[in-house]
């Protein structure tokens, strides 16, 4: 099949790296990985795409609703934080120092409030211990 438990994201047409994408997402704790996507014109340390996988979330028993919970988490994340790139003026040149990704995650409101949201759920579904 073509099923699998990883995903790929192009950011390009957010205008953003991988790098302030994992940072702000897992500022959320929810975390995932900067990566290289096809025909990236970025260098591999700033990549335009971002990695995630199921495995995490399958192995504390979550489903398919607490999925899409957690892709509408990462849809608002990253389109908020584009959006305050955007009304920053910040470059892709100017995001690759971490003090401006940095400045731009900490302008965000939405994370605050996910990384809340992101705990609740984690709580309701904590990591099994061997044996239970």
């Amino acid at each position: 099949g073509t099923d699998t438990h990883l995903i790929l994201i192009d950011l390009r047409d957010l205008n953003m790296l991988g790098n302030t994408s994992a940072e702000a997402l897992e500022f959320a704790n929810i975390i995932t990985n900067r990566s290289s996507i096809p025909y990236d014109k970025n260098p591999p340390f700033y990549p335009s795409g971002l990695r995630l996988g199921t495995p995490g979330p399958t192995s504390r028993g979550m489903g398919s609703r607490e999925m899409k919970l957690i892709g509408k988490w990462i849809a608002s994340i990253l389109a908020e934080v584009a959006e305050i790139k955007i009304f920053m003026n910040i470059s892709n040149e100017q995001e690759k120092k971490e003090k401006i990704r940095k400045k731009i995650i900490n302008n965000s409101k939405i994370i605050i409030k996910i990384k809340k949201q992101v705990k609740v759920l984690c709580k309701k579904f904590s990591i099994k211990k061997r044996g239970e």
